[in-house]
This record gives C-alpha cells, structure tokens and sequence, in this order.
C-alpha cells in the first residue's frame, strides 16, 4: 500500500489474532507481521493469547509501524527455540503500543534471546515514531542467554519507552545467564519491582540506557508449588503448566506494582495465566501467576496431546 492521507495517522490495514491454539515443532516463525514506514502503511494489530508453543524457532516477530501488539497468557518452551517474541523496527516504522503480560517462557536459547527489542528508528522518518512497550508480569525462567535484549538508538525526534515491571526472570546460573542485557543504543527504560534469580552474568547488563529507573528488585530465590525447583511446563506427559510461589515464600506476595498492573489491564484483561488471579488487590504478585490448580482452563489442560 503506498502512502494515503496524513503520516501521523494510523491507516490500520487488518491485522491477525489467535487465541488458544497449539504450535510444536516449526523450524521458522509461526507469526511474522509486518507494518512498514510511517503510521500510514501500518498494519493495525496482531494479538496472540492463550496459546502454548514448543520447539518452535520463533513465535512471532512484530515489525514496523503497527498500531497495537500484544502476546498475553502463553506458554512457550524455549526447546530449540530463537526467540519467544522479537519487537522490530523496519523500514523507519515502530509498533506503537506493544503490552507483552502474563506469560511464561522457560528453557534455554544458545542463538538469541527470550524477548528481542530492536527499536532503532531513523530521523529520514515523515512521522515521528513514539512508541510505547509494557513487558509486565512475566516468568522468564532457566535461560542460558539473556532473557531479553535491547538493541538501537531512536533518532532524535523519535521516542521509545519501554515499562518492564513485576516479571521473574529466572536463569540457569551459568555465567552466560544475562536478565536484561542492553546492547549499544538508548531509550527509555522503567524497572520496577522485577525479581532477579539465577542470572550470573548479571541482572541488568549494558550501557545507553536513558534514563533507566530501576526500583523495588527482589532477590530472594524463589519457591514454587510442591517445592518443585522449576515451573512445570506442559509436554507429551500431559503435564499441566505450575506457576506461582509457595505460600511460605511470602517475601513475593504483595511485591509487585499495582500501578503497572493497572495500566495494562484495559488491554489483557484481569486474569494471569489460568484465567483464576484477577490481581485487583494490592496483594500484587510478580511473575505469571498461577494459583487455582483445580480449575484449569481447557487450553491449559494438555492431557490430550
């Protein structure tokens, strides 16, 4: 499509949605949608939830000028696997509102990492870029790599701001396991209240970051039901996915944001990853919660697969 109407203005050419749906065994991206320059060659949405993926190179990729993103309530091990979600500039246009919440991503990635953001933009732009990422209550757990990676420099005019608020990113202890890595670039970051384990090559790593707010981190390790020292993820057995801390651990109830919560809920919903924890209390857990282990939605359940 060439350019129709004013730049500053979202065209919104369809979009893709998928809900509950199963990805195994895909050696490429399951979703790669693409915008392009300014707003008006923008793409208008792509909404992924409640779906599980394993073994999968990449579950999507959002590039270019989209008007709204978000990947809410999935499972995906990272088994074989490049990248959970990668967030792209492409051909000078940004995906403007991105809200990355309530998932789980466990296992390791030796080529790339969990959540990949690329957000340079180039001042050669019609429209200023401005665009704005929430990647809140998360569970990044077991990765070998950084669980995520930022990447670029927005040019001057152009501005990206990501809050990254109530997540666990949880590695494997190897001197490779990076929380948040920030490669060579700028931006503006928020960390608030994130829970920092196993990350021995560092929590947050990296230099350009402005200004990076980085409040409330809780170190503590974390127990998870049964006692169990990883969060279950579902394969062939039939497994159910556990997340959540044990009752003892009670460092980690009450821990998060509500204010982060809050300003995403207009666009995920109330309900963590079993649809059970609305989190409308100030009793705010980080991570994605999983509380209700007898009232498991179908989606979760993966006895027949």
């Amino acid at each position: 499509y060439d350019s129709i109407g004013t730049p500053e203005t979202f065209l919104g050419l369809g979009g893709v949605t998928a809900k509950g749906c199963i990805f195994r065994n895909w050696e490429d991206t399951i979703f790669q949608i693409r915008g392009r320059e300014e707003y008006d060659r923008s793409l208008d949405h792509l909404i992924i939830e409640d779906c599980f993926s394993h073994n999968v190179e990449n579950l999507a990729i959002l590039e270019g000028a989209t008007r709204l993103g978000i990947v809410n309530r999935c499972v995906h091990d990272m088994s074989g696997g490049e990248s959970f979600l990668r967030l792209e500039e492409r051909s000078w246009g940004l995906p403007a509102n991105v809200f990355v919440a309530n998932n789980i991503i466990s296992g390791t990635s030796d080529r790339g990492s969990n959540l990949r953001i690329h957000m340079n933009t180039h001042a050669g732009s019609v429209a200023y870029q401005h665009a704005d990422w929430h990647i809140v209550n998360n569970t990044f757990y077991g990765h070998d790599s950084a669980a995520i990676i930022t990447e670029g420099t927005p040019e001057p005019g152009n501005t990206v701001h990501v809050t990254i608020a109530n997540n666990i990113f949880h590695g494997d202890g190897s001197e490779m396991a990076v929380g948040i890595q920030h490669e060579a670039g700028g931006g503006e970051f928020s960390l608030i209240n994130n829970g920092f384990f196993g990350n021995a090559g560092g929590d947050s790593t990296g230099t350009g970051i402005t200004p990076e707010e980085n409040i409330g981190t809780i170190y503590k390790d974390p127990e998870y039901y049964w006692g169990d020292p990883i969060p279950i993820i579902p394969v062939t057995s039939g497994a159910i996915p556990i997340q959540g801390f044990n009752s003892t651990s009670f460092e980690y109830f009450g821990g998060g944001s509500v204010a982060a919560y809050k300003e995403i809920r207009p666009w995920v919903g109330n309900w963590d990853v079993d649809q059970s924890d609305t989190r409308t209390s100030g009793n705010v857990d980080i991570g994605a919660q999983q509380d209700d282990l007898t009232d498991i939605f179908p989606f979760l359940d993966w006895g027949g697969f």
